[in-house]
């Protein structure tokens, strides 16, 4: 055998192996995931907001993410707009099951008037 045939047995031999490993390691990666038993959920995720019903605001502490409406279009961001005052003694805590807390807990929340200056006041009544 000379040194160009014996190269090729060579060659020939480590790519068998290397896709024989490959192919072993793509098919246990596949059995691994289609065998054993199946574990259901331990429910859906919540998410904990605390709500502050006198600016209709949401802050979501993990993420340090308040969300308010403005105008009709919700925002959100680290710091509010300079004409939120919220009270603290006044926030409620919630767990909701979404991203978006308005969506969820919307039929809960109180509508409020808008008064002028930024500030938020009374409830209105509901029909």
């Amino acid at each position: 055998m000379d040194i160009v045939s014996g190269m090729k047995w060579v060659m020939k031999n480590i790519l068998q192996k290397t896709m024989s490993g490959v192919l072993t390691g793509a098919l246990l990666c596949l059995l691994a995931g289609c065998v054993g038993e199946v574990y259901p959920s331990s429910g859906p995720v919540a998410y904990d907001y605390d709500y502050y019903p006198d600016g209709d605001v949401y802050f979501y502490p993990q993420a340090r993410l308040y969300y308010w409406n403005d105008g009709g279009h919700w925002r959100s961001g680290q710091w509010l707009p300079p004409r939120y005052h919220l009270r603290e003694e006044e926030r409620e805590h919630l767990r909701l099951h979404s991203r978006e807390p308005w969506r969820e807990h919307a039929p809960e929340r109180p509508q409020f008037e808008h008064r002028g200056g930024g500030e938020f006041g009374h409830r209105r009544d509901r029909d």
